[in-house]
């Protein structure tokens, strides 16, 4: 005998889609040693999406997530290291399809305080000049802070 059963009609697929790009915006995020950040990857879509968390185009090792942890849609790096520098993508997909996105986070390592000595000249420009025993140039993309108070 067969079976009268009438089914409801399957829910359309929907490929995913990030419900919070705003939250998205800050792509390249420089941190200091020791510091923590967050990066999220919020989504929607039918069937509801997955979420792979991926460091440089690998999926990311319990070590390398450290003493941070992975919620569904962020992921929290506690304790930076200059090692968990690199470029961190959330892979979010279900059967209708796939999106990404990327974060470039860098771990900036904090050096020493140093003295500087700042002379103005006729030009109308400031001259800095680095008081240390060793010379250290800065390069194109160092990362550095000036700090100045004047007396």
């Amino acid at each position: 005998m067969k079976s009268n059963k009438i089914f409801p009609p399957l829910p359309p697929k929907v490929r995913p889609r990030f419900t919070q790009p705003t939250k998205m915006r800050k792509r390249v995020i420089a941190r200091p040693v020791g510091s923590s950040v967050r990066l999220k990857c919020m989504a929607s879509g039918n069937p509801r999406p997955d979420i792979v968390w991926l460091k440089d185009d690998r999926p990311l090792t319990e070590q390398e997530v450290g003493e941070g942890r992975q919620k569904k849609w962020t992921l929290s790096l506690r304790n930076l290291t200059p090692e968990q520098s690199g470029r961190y993508t959330c892979r979010v997909s279900n059967r209708a399809g796939e999106i990404n996105a990327t974060y470039k986070v860098e771990v900036i390592r904090e050096y020493p305080t140093e003295r500087l000595s700042c002379t103005h000249t006729k030009h109308d420009h400031l001259e800095i000049f680095m008081l240390t025993d060793e010379a250290r140039a800065i390069n194109l993309n160092d990362h550095c802070c000036l700090c100045a108070s004047f007396s």
